[in-house]
C-alpha cells in the first residue's frame, strides 16, 4: 500500500511538474512539498492544522482526491488529536497571528471607596465648623474691587470658551455616531481556521478563535474591519449578501470595509 508521501510523488510526476512549480501554484514552500512526498512530517515546523491544510491544497493541485489522504493522515497521527485545536495550540495560533496589548485593570472597589465623595462627607460631616477671629467678616478694601471685577470677567470669558469647545465636541459626536452605523458581516469556515477580527476605528477585538470546518459567526461592526487569519483559502466573508475569500493558502490579513 501506498503512503501519503508517495501518491503525492506519483501524481505529480505524472502531470510532469516540479516542486518549485508546484510551490508557485500552491502557495507552499517547496521544502514542505518536498517533506510531505518523503513522509517527513516532523521536519514541517507548523501546528497539525496547517500539515493537513497543506496536505489537502496539494491533492487538489494534483488533481487527486484529499479526503483519503487526510483520513489516512488522522489514523496514523491520532484522529482526535489533530481534528481538534486544543486550547493552548489555539492561544499560540492567535499569538502569531498578533502580539496582545494589555490593559491598565480597573480600580478595585477599596480604591474606589477611598476616593468616592461620599466617603469624604461622611468623615467631615459630624465634625461642627471652628468660630475664629479670621471668620468675622471684615470690609474689603477699595483696591480689591478692581481685581474681583476682572477675576469675574475672566471666569465669564472662560465659561463661553469651555460652552464654544463642549458644543463642537458634542456636534462632532453626533456626526460620528451617524456615520458609524452598525452592520453585520458574516465569517465562515470552510476547513479549520483561526482568525481575528478588529475595528479599524478603534481596534476593539471583535471576534479572535478557531473556527471548525463548517462552521459559521455573525460580527457586529462599525465601518471597516481589520481580519487577520491562519489560513486564507480556508476563510469566507459574506457582506451585503455577496461572498469573499480572504486570499491563497497561508496566514494574511485583509480590510473589508
Amino acid at each position: 500500500m501506498q503512503t501519503i508521501g508517495e501518491r503525492l510523488e506519483e501524481a505529480r510526476k505524472k502531470r510532469g511538474v516540479s516542486l518549485q512549480d508546484a510551490a508557485e501554484s500552491t502557495k507552499i514552500r517547496d521544502e514542505y512539498l518536498a517533506a510531505l512526498e518523503a513522509n517527513s512530517l516532523k521536519s514541517i515546523p507548523l501546528e497539525t492544522i496547517y500539515i493537513r491544510g497543506f496536505i489537502r491544497n496539494y491533492a487538489k493541485f494534483l488533481r487527486i482526491d484529499p479526503s483519503k489522504l487526510l483520513a489516512d493522515f488522522d489514523a496514523s497521527n491520532g484522529n482526535a488529536k489533530d481534528m481538534t485545536v486544543s486550547a493552548k495550540a489555539q492561544k499560540e495560533l492567535i499569538g502569531r497571528l498578533e502580539m496582545g496589548a494589555s490593559e491598565a485593570p480597573a480600580p478595585s472597589l477599596e480604591e474606589e471607596k477611598e476616593n468616592s465623595p461620599s466617603t469624604v462627607i461622611s468623615e467631615t460631616a459630624n465634625t461642627p465648623p471652628k468660630v475664629t477671629s479670621d471668620s468675622v467678616k471684615k470690609p474689603l478694601p477699595t483696591w480689591a474691587w478692581p481685581v474681583a471685577a476682572g477675576f469675574l470677567a475672566v471666569l465669564l470669558l472662560a465659561g463661553i470658551i469651555s460652552g464654544i469647545v463642549s458644543a463642537s465636541k458634542n456636534k462632532k459626536q453626533a456626526e460620528s455616531s451617524i456615520t458609524s452605523v452598525s452592520t453585520q458581516v458574516k465569517l465562515t469556515a470552510l476547513g479549520d481556521v483561526t482568525a481575528i477580527v478588529k475595528q479599524t476605528t478603534d481596534e476593539k477585538t471583535l471576534f479572535a478563535g478557531t473556527l471548525k470546518k463548517g462552521e459559521s459567526k455573525m460580527i457586529s461592526r462599525q465601518g471597516s474591519i481589520k481580519i487577520q487569519y491562519s489560513e486564507g483559502n480556508l476563510l469566507e466573508v459574506e457582506k451585503d449578501g455577496k461572498r469573499y475569500k480572504m486570499g491563497a493558502a497561508g496566514a494574511g490579513k485583509r480590510v473589508v470595509d
